[in-house]
């Protein structure tokens, strides 16, 4: 809940539920299960390599519908200028509360491992997933 509390400036209001949602249905699998499953998500969540990425090396908006930018990553060692993995991934923003805020990410990734698709649909799925008899997720601190 902090990490998404410090995101939240950045982030659409679905986003942020999306998120929440998901967060909320991870510990509840976790209870459940007392640990003893794998998480409902595993890897890196914003990000289509299964690691995450080491740096961001561009953000190129798109041609085609407004909001859409290319963000070019890398995963690898930052001294290592021949071996590393080079991706991108689509970030989408739209104008709310006065401001541009990511309202979905589209994990481009083309390999075995790792998140494919918008990011929003694998929250929705995550969320499903868990039982829900265990309550409404919890409102993140100071929120009501």
């Amino acid at each position: 809940m902090n990490q998404i509390n410090r995101l939240s400036p950045y982030l659409s209001r679905r986003f942020r539920e999306s998120l929440l949602a998901a967060g909320a249905a991870e510990a509840r699998e976790f209870k459940r299960s007392k640990g003893q499953e794998p998480p409902l998500v595993e890897g890196a969540l914003f990000y289509s390599l299964f690691e995450g990425a080491s740096r961001c090396t561009a953000v190129e908006p798109e041609d085609g519908p407004a909001g859409a930018f290319r963000i070019t990553l890398e995963y690898g060692d930052p001294k290592d200028k021949v071996n590393f993995t080079r991706w991108q991934d689509r970030a989408l923003v739209v104008r709310e509360r006065g401001r541009w805020v990511v309202d979905d990410l589209e994990l481009l990734g083309d390999w075995a491992f790792g998140a494919k698709g918008k990011l929003s649909k694998i929250l929705k799925d995550v969320a499903g997933q868990a039982p829900s008899g265990m309550g409404a997720p919890t409102p993140a601190l100071g929120e009501k």
